[in-house]
């Protein structure tokens, strides 16, 4: 069959796909190299428990290739994106990147780990156009531009074992067919499909658990479960949801006495302080709200006997609102 040329939107397409898939392991393998020798891997993994057991623990094909324990070294050339970026991300804490990992860096962040987030935001934004394989020339030649730009910055950084913007040349003026972008379609939703799954994993998780239905004056008791956060880098609030107004509760008033980050206390509930009740946790433009809890104060009531005549009581109910 004869070889037939894509159309240039196409060509774009597979010119990034080849790029996520092939290229940016280079720079990456050098980026981990800077910072960890081969033959130090197995150690700093080892002491790394976030990478050998629980949810994000490397997966077992990642181990046969990475966590070789010694005399054997591992050979960085055989890691792909996906394991490098896991290693980097943790491993070497001194990269960690101006907004977090996992989160878009602004224009003015310039960080080696800026750049190694901006390098997976490409990855992102690359297969965002996988469906239709079509990138507008405007729209690739701007971001190639950005991407060269990162590139240049992470070369003076790293010790670089290829020439960087010569392979991207080479990608940029080759000519591909069908079966060449398809191939890589394929590989880069595996690759996006990995980091789908380890960015779930490392999302935070928060929970509330309390009694929602109490009488009046009683005290009311809600605990908050938070998960894959690190406490210093989140800001953590309570809030009252009643109609279409949320109001985030003041916890140093007298009606929140013991209450903290976790922990909601509300003394002498009264009908006033009905309303669903929910934690919030936030960094930067990042907000993760947990499920609510409906509080629901019933009136406790007494009974006062006014009169006793002929064996009948006569008495008045009287509502106790504390």
């Amino acid at each position: 069959m004869a070889f037939t040329h894509l159309p240039k939107v196409q060509q774009n397409f597979t010119c990034f796909a080849i790029v996520c898939v092939d290229f940016l392991k280079i720079p990456l393998k050098d980026i981990l190299a800077s910072k960890i020798r081969p033959n130090d891997l197995y150690k700093e993994i080892q002491s790394c428990s976030a990478l050998t057991i629980g949810k994000k623990q490397l997966r077992p094909e990642q181990q046969n290739i990475c966590f070789l324990p010694p005399p054997d070294i591992p050979d960085y050339n055989k890691f792909d994106v996906s394991l490098l970026y896991t290693l980097i991300r943790n491993l070497c804490s001194s990269l960690r990147p101006t907004q977090g990992w996992g989160n878009e860096p602004r224009e003015t962040d310039i960080k080696i780990g800026d750049d190694i987030e901006r390098l997976r935001l490409l990855r992102n934004n690359t297969y965002a156009h996988a469906e239709s394989t079509c990138i507008p020339d405007t729209k690739f030649e701007d971001t190639w531009k950005k991407m060269k730009l990162v590139i240049q910055r992470i070369k003076t950084f790293t010790n670089a074992s290829t020439n960087y913007e010569d392979e991207l040349s080479r990608i940029k003026t080759g000519t591909f067919e069908h079966t060449t972008m398809e191939s890589y379609k394929s590989k880069l939703q595996i690759d996006v499909d990995f980091f789908k799954d380890y960015e779930l994993k490392d999302q935070p998780e928060i929970s509330i658990e309390g009694i929602g239905r109490l009488s009046s004056g009683g005290t009311a008791h809600f605990k908050a479960n938070i998960n894959n956060v690190v406490s210093s880098e989140w800001t953590n609030y309570w809030e009252k949801v009643k109609g279409m107004t949320t109001e985030k509760l003041i916890l140093h008033d007298k009606k929140y006495t013991g209450s903290s980050k976790t922990v909601l206390i509300i003394w002498h509930v009264s009908k006033e302080d009905e309303g669903f009740y929910q934690a919030s946790i936030s960094q930067n433009n990042k907000t993760y709200i947990s499920n609510s809890i409906e509080l629901q104060v019933a009136e406790a009531f007494y009974c006062r006997i006014i009169n006793f005549r002929g064996g009948q009581f006569s008495w008045i109910a009287h509502s106790f609102t504390g």
